[in-house]
């Protein structure tokens, strides 16, 4: 099976456990969502919110679903020993006088790391943990050694308060602030549930298959419109006073994240439709998160908005020149035109509320959803028109 072959299975797979990962989780799927690009991208994301929202068992769910990989999840608090992260001391060593750690299972030696309660680490933790995650080493005994860590996923129940775990926090491309359900007949279905702990091992996604994607990554395209975008963007966030898009993260935030979202849609570039995902990357405070949103939807919107209006006034166009004539119909087949026409009259509603709310949709949802108030105008038109053809051949016309 050759490299390309390969990715797309992974790329299938990668889908299938999304699907199926938002069914279980309720009211999740951002959370699944950076996930799965992180998983593509290679990037570290950070997952803000209350106990008892299955922030672990979303992350555990996912990393551990990836057939030959190896997981580690670890509750950080500030007592904790420089073993429990980095594994105990290699005894037979010590014994030859050689200082060395068993690190497998360990930080040194997985490749995703789920460090909840992350910025509860104790002090003594944080350099060794930052040159793992920023330059993939670990020094054991004398030995400088590859660690295969590609994910650092952290979880707390706010934001780092100290100086000391700003370089941590800066390293999280995602940020998700992860809350409770909120729909009725979500937590509906929660209670009606047992309990029990998903498992999705049989969707069948391989590590081998995981970096045949990310090698892909590299050859999905960034027009110059989503460069401009971004250079947009940075502009309107420093006029907020959110400054979360310098250099660094700019290029991390296309490199890693876009395309890899891209990769997820099946694109072979990026889009406007994939700069949603955005909202969930710069963000600096809680609470800016609405800021952010609104800057994101009215830059990249822009002209995604332009487009859709343009198929909703066409529908509208066409409904207003063409329902007049349907007044010809003979009156015996009035029954059937009323019934018709209510839907019709239903469809030009739905027009007329959708080009006045279309901005609070998400941008990926506004040109699907022009289209189908189109095809719907249209299939509408189509059985008004079918149904005077009718009349007029049974009243001889």
């Amino acid at each position: 099976m050759d490299a390309l072959e390969l990715a797309g299975n992974g790329i299938e797979k990668m889908s299938k456990l999304r699907e199926e990962m938002e069914v279980f989780f309720l009211e999740q799927s951002r959370v699944i969502r950076m996930a799965n690009a992180a998983t593509i991208g290679e990037f570290n994301f950070c997952l803000i919110g209350g106990v008892g929202i299955a922030k672990s068992m979303i992350v555990e769910s996912w990393f551990r679903s990836i057939d030959g990989s190896k997981f580690m999840l670890k509750l950080m608090n500030k007592n904790m020993s420089y073993e429990e992260l980095f594994g105990p001391v290699n005894m037979d060593e010590l014994m030859a006088g050689r200082m060395t750690r068993n690190v497998e299972g360990f930080l040194p030696a997985v490749h995703y790391f789920f460090k909840d309660e992350i910025f509860k680490t104790s002090p003594m933790m944080l350099n060794p943990s930052l040159r793992v995650v920023n330059e993939k080493k670990f020094t054991n005994g004398n030995v400088e050694i590859d660690c295969p860590l590609r994910v650092l996923v952290g979880a707390s129940n706010e934001k780092p308060s100290t100086e000391a775990f700003r370089a941590f926090w800066s390293r999280m491309l995602g940020r998700i602030e992860v809350k409770g359900i909120a729909d009725k007949n979500n937590y509906l279905e929660l209670l009606s549930r047992d309990g029990s702990r998903p498992n999705f091992d049989h969707v069948g996604l391989t590590l081998e298959e995981v970096d045949a994607v990310s090698k892909v990554r590299g050859l999905v395209v960034v027009p110059s419109e989503i460069k401009e975008a971004m250079w947009n963007i940075r502009g309107k966030l420093k006029e907020a006073g959110i400054d979360s898009l310098d250099d660094r993260k700019s290029v991390w935030v296309v490199n890693k994240l876009l395309k890899s979202e891209a990769l997820m849609s099946g694109s072979p570039e990026v889009g406007p439709e994939h700069l949603g995902i955005l909202v969930d990357a710069l963000w600096e405070n809680l609470g800016e998160q609405a800021t952010v949103s609104n800057i994101v939807s009215d830059i990249v919107g822009s002209g995604d908005d332009v487009e859709c209006k343009k198929l909703l006034v066409q529908a509208q166009e066409i409904a207003i020149t063409s329902q007049d004539k349907y007044h010809e119909l003979v009156p015996h087949r009035w029954v059937d035109y009323l019934e018709a026409s209510a839907d019709y009259r239903q469809a030009m509603v739905n027009i007329k509320c959708s080009m006045e709310s279309i901005r609070s949709m998400s941008i990926g949802e506004r040109k699907v959803y022009a289209s189908e108030c189109l095809a719907e105008i249209v299939s509408k038109i189509g059985q008004m028109d079918a149904l005077m053809n009718d009349a007029k051949i049974e009243g001889g016309n």
